[in-house]
């Protein structure tokens, strides 16, 4: 296991990239200087489907607890919609996790999640959680400790942006 940050240089075939994973890709980190992820590579430092599955999941973890601890406290709130709306947000990672799990190494994940409307879906959701004006926003606001779960949010949205470099453009993070 190679230790990891999503802003540290990777030299892939000679170029110089900052951030982003891409599948099928060798990786090499130049600089792991203020470690704050975990990369897992796979045998020969190559980036494939069971590698990106493997890493999405640490992160889907934390993220999945902090949607669920999200969802009880709106319900608790009173407001029940807005809890079972979190609670498909988490259901989508979970989905998006047993993609990544399944796939044959030649699978474009990417397109598998487009079709089923995962990306769309979680591009909203960080959408909703970073504009001030919106509802779910100022619900959130609203609860004990608010402003630190929509920065918990965030910056796992980060790094799944990072895990799945083609989120990167649609979160707006």
């Amino acid at each position: 296991m190679s230790n990891f940050n999503f802003n540290d240089q990777v030299v892939n075939n000679g170029k110089t990239h900052f951030g982003g994973i891409h599948n099928g890709d060798n990786y090499n980190v130049k600089d792991i200087s203020g470690v704050t992820g975990e990369l897992i590579i796979g045998k020969n430092n190559t980036i494939t489907n069971t590698t990106i599955a493997s890493n999405f999941h640490n992160c889907a973890i934390g993220f999945q607890g902090e949607l669920s601890n999200l969802a009880s406290d709106l319900k608790q709130a009173g407001h029940d919609d807005d809890s079972k709306y979190i609670e498909s947000v988490n259901q989508t990672v979970n989905d998006m996790e047993e993609i990544l799990n399944s796939a044959a190494e030649d699978t474009n994940v990417e397109e598998v999640m487009r079709k089923k409307g995962f990306i769309s879906r979680i591009n909203e959701f960080f959408e909703e959680i970073i504009d001030t004006g919106s509802d779910l926003y100022n619900k959130i606001a609203k609860l004990r400790n608010g402003a630190k779960k929509i920065q918990q949010l965030l910056e796992y949205g980060k790094e799944l942006a990072t895990l799945l470099p083609f989120l990167p453009q649609t979160l707006g993070i």
